[in-house]
């Protein structure tokens, strides 16, 4: 279940609705490519923008655990590019999701994507250079059956409509899981001999 709170701060002139709750247990086995397959579907494959280079992008990868990212909306100012934005939100204390956390959101949480027109992947570990010089990011977009994975500039301007992934603080990125603990009563956890 998710929630819906007002977070202050994030500019003086208004507050920004932050969905929250979404916990995911973080898949630290699985390489980029193979994340974002499985967050648009076998149906969707083709909706994989060839021109990210998931090869080279950094994953955060921690020790594994439940992540607890959120999702902010973008509401730009007038004429704000989508680096303009990102800076914004991180001045604000929010550690911008990677491209990993966004596609196990995607996969986890279809439906909270679908609220918004995109949801992005800001952190610095998940932009790259195309051809041309510029610098992108990627973003989920779900809209009906269609699930894409795809690529924007950080110089163009975002729309009210998208959001940002985001972290509230470091320890949100990655809880770490307690150790299972042998005892009689689970026959599945055996002691060691």
């Amino acid at each position: 279940m998710t929630g819906i709170y007002q977070v202050k701060g994030l500019d003086a002139m208004d507050s920004r609705i932050v969905t929250l709750n979404l916990p995911i247990v973080a898949d630290n086995n699985l390489s980029l490519i193979d994340l974002a397959r499985r967050a648009v579907g076998r149906t969707n494959l083709y909706n994989i923008c060839p021109s990210i280079p998931f090869e080279r992008l950094v994953q955060n990868r921690g020790v594994g655990g439940i992540m607890y990212p959120m999702l902010i909306p973008c509401l730009p100012k007038w004429g704000e590019t989508a680096k303009k934005v990102a800076q914004r939100i991180a001045a604000s204390g929010f550690i911008l999701g990677d491209i990993a956390e966004l596609a196990q959101l995607a996969a986890k949480y279809p439906d909270e994507i679908r609220k918004f027109a995109a949801v992005f992947a800001l952190d610095h570990g998940s932009r790259w250079k195309n051809a041309d010089g510029d610098i992108c990011v990627s973003y989920v977009n779900i809209d009906g059956s269609r699930k894409r994975f795809s690529t924007y500039r950080l110089d163009r301007l975002f729309d009210e409509e998208d959001c940002v992934l985001v972290f509230r603080q470091v320890g949100h990125r990655f809880l770490a899981l307690p150790p299972a603990v042998p005892c009689e009563n689970n026959p599945c956890i055996k002691a060691p001999a």
